[in-house]
């Protein structure tokens, strides 16, 4: 189902924390980091980068039942602190199982940027916000039974499937270096902030099941057709 390299299994190092809703976790380069903006003491930093390729996400569990068609906000801030969007770069990728069999059937991924390309260079060390990606043009349900790369009404046509996971994913170093640091995440009533995390010492996370450079693969494949 996963469309990623052959014999890709990326192992990394994570810290989570749970917090009322959801449950947080950061994967690879994602970390916590603070700030000299009172506002922002600390955000989250993710940074991508391509020799050698390293990569980072911030993963959440939703505590209760959600479904991908009851996903009413979803929403990020970013400051560009090196590199552009591109390659599907920053996105979020949502863990859909659309059988009922409590296991992710694949994923899909919401763009940060302007459709089609997905590729804006937003200003470096600027606070922007993504606006409710509820709203995105199109979203890339590709992985899933009957999907496509520019799904227009991707909310509907898997209204019914659970939303097992998401993740806000830097993963674009193959294409350049990147680092974005993120904040106030909104996910329908949740609001998540750096400052609202204490990371504690958690257990190593298998980074191969997030398809993480398996969206890099793709976008190489259909820029290149």
């Amino acid at each position: 189902m996963y469309r990623t390299l052959a014999g890709l299994c990326l192992v990394v190092s994570c810290v989570s924390t749970a917090i009322a809703a959801p449950t947080v976790t950061l994967y690879g380069t994602a970390q916590i980091s603070p700030t000299a903006d009172p506002a922002r003491p600390f955000v989250f930093d993710v940074a991508s980068a391509q020799n050698p390729f390293t990569a980072g996400a911030v993963g959440f569990t939703p505590s209760s039942p959600l479904t991908f068609g009851a996903i009413t906000q979803l929403s990020a801030d970013y400051n560009a602190q090196l590199g552009q969007f591109g390659g599907g770069s920053p996105r979020f990728s949502i863990g859909l199982d659309v059988n009922n069999n409590n296991s992710i059937d694949g994923f899909a991924f919401i763009y940060f940027g302007t459709h089609p390309n997905f590729n804006d260079a937003p200003p470096l060390n600027t606070w922007l916000n993504t606006g409710n990606l509820r709203n995105a043009v199109s979203v890339d349900t590709s992985q899933l039974p009957g999907g496509a790369f520019y799904d227009f009404n991707a909310f509907t046509n898997f209204a019914a499937a659970n939303v097992l996971d998401i993740y806000l994913v830097v993963d674009g170093g193959w294409n350049g270096s990147d680092r974005f640091f993120f904040d106030n995440i909104r996910i329908n009533n949740d609001l998540i902030t750096g400052a609202s995390l204490v990371p504690e010492p958690a257990s190593i996370g298998v980074w191969s099941v997030l398809g993480l450079a398996g969206v890099a693969y793709r976008w190489r494949r259909k820029r290149a057709t």
